[in-house]
């Protein structure tokens, strides 16, 4: 339950009703959630062991997510992000 009490506004209601109104302004339609991935090979690459992924870990490297985020796998190397996405569009 919201109760008035004009006299302990900090802002008046004015200045509050034209952010409400800029707020309204700035906010898209979206049809659902859109994850995308924020670098090239995200969610693509694959351990040969057993399937899972490897994921971002900093801003240069990928590393498997069995041993990054599960703890599940003993492999602990990683593999340099540009290193990787250089040769897979090689490939290409």
């Amino acid at each position: 339950m919201e109760v008035d009490v004009p006299d302990l506004r900090i802002v008046d209601q004015e200045f509050v009703s034209a952010v409400e109104r800029e707020l309204s302004t700035r906010q898209r339609a979206v049809a659902g959630p859109v994850k995308r991935a924020r670098h090239l090979l995200g969610g693509l690459l694959r351990y040969e062991c057993c399937g899972s992924g490897y994921t971002a870990t900093g801003k240069d490297y990928y590393r498997y997510a069995g041993y990054k985020d599960r703890g599940t796998c003993l492999n602990g190397r990683s593999v340099r992000r540009d290193r990787v996405e250089q040769a897979v569009l090689t490939m290409l």
